[in-house]
C-alpha cells in the first residue's frame, strides 16, 4: 500500500463519516422504538449519501445491469469479491434499498468505519472462531426475518485478479433459515479501483443483477443446489465481462 498516495483518501474518509455519523442519532432512535421501517429507510439514506459523495469525488463510475431484478422486503444479497470498494458498489446498485453486510471482523476496528458498518446492520464475522461465526450467521437469520436486507460474500476473502474463488459451504443458508430470496450479483474490475495499484484511483466497474432464487420451503439439498447455480452464475458472467472489457 503506497500511504503517501493514499493520505487524501484516508482524509477524506474521516471528513465524510464524521458528517454521515451526525444521521446516527435518528438511527439509534428508530431501532431504539423498534420502528423497522423508519430504521431501514434512515440507514438508505445514510448510506447512499455516504456512497454516492465517495463514487463521485474518486471518479468511480459504477455500470449497473438488472435493477428491475431487486424484489421488495429483505433479501440475501449473494456477490463475488474482489475489492474494499465492493461494500460502496453494492449499496449502489442496490438502488436505495437498505442493505448491511456480514463481512470479516476486522472492519469493525476502522476508526469511525466501524461504528457505522455496525449502525447500517453489518454483522461481523470471526472466521477463526467457529461458534462466533454460527452466532453471526443465527443473529443474520433473525435480522433477516426483522426485515433488514444483508449482503454476504462466499468466497471469504477478496480475489484481486478479476478471477473467483470458489464459495464456502453454508455460506448462504442463512437464506433458507430465514425464508428470503437469494439476489446474486457479479462484480467485475472492482479490484481495479484500488487493489490492483494499492491506491485509489478512477475505474469503470459494472455490475449485474441476476433475477432472485427462491429459497423458501427449501430442503437442505435444494439450497446446496441453488448455492451451485449462484456461483456458476456468477463465475460465467464474470467470465463474459472479463472477456468483453479486458481493459477496463
Amino acid at each position: 500500500m503506497n500511504y503517501w498516495k493514499n493520505l487524501p483518501f484516508l482524509l477524506w474518509m474521516i471528513q465524510s463519516l464524521r458528517h454521515i455519523v451526525g444521521d446516527g442519532k435518528y438511527i439509534d432512535k428508530a431501532k431504539t422504538k423498534g420502528m423497522t421501517s423508519s430504521e431501514q429507510k434512515l440507514i438508505a439514506v445514510a448510506e447512499n449519501k455516504w456512497t454516492d459523495k465517495l463514487l463521485k469525488h474518486f471518479k468511480i463510475d459504477v455500470i449497473v445491469e438488472g435493477q428491475e431484478n431487486i424484489p421488495k422486503g429483505p433479501i440475501l444479497v449473494v456477490a463475488n469479491h474482489q475489492s474494499y470498494a465492493d461494500i460502496p458498489v453494492i449499496i449502489r446498485a442496490m438502488n436505495g434499498k437498505q442493505i448491511g453486510f456480514i463481512a470479516r471482523d476486522n472492519l469493525g476496528n476502522i476508526p469511525l468505519f466501524g461504528k457505522w458498518i455496525l449502525r447500517i446492520r453489518s454483522l461481523l464475522l470471526h472466521r477463526d472462531d467457529p461458534r462466533s461465526a454460527v452466532k453471526t450467521f443465527k443473529d443474520g437469520e433473525i435480522m433477516l426475518r426483522e426485515g433488514f436486507s444483508l449482503a454476504v460474500f462466499p468466497e471469504g476473502t477478496r480475489h484481486q485478479d478479476g478471477v473467483m474463488g470458489e464459495f464456502k459451504k453454508g455460506s448462504l443458508r442463512v437464506a433458507r433459515q430465514a425464508g428470503v430470496p437469494i439476489l446474486p450479483v457479479t462484480i467485475h474490475n472492482s479490484y481495479k479501483a484500488f487493489e490492483a495499484q494499492g491506491y485509489i484511483k478512477p475505474t469503470t466497474i459494472r455490475v449485474c443483477i441476476h433475477p432472485q432464487m427462491i429459497t423458501a420451503k427449501k430442503t437442505k439439498d435444494e439450497v446446496s443446489l441453488i448455492r451451485e447455480q449462484v456461483e456458476q452464475e456468477i463465475h460465467d458472467t464474470l467470465e463474459e465481462y472479463n472477456q468483453a472489457y479486458p481493459d477496463r
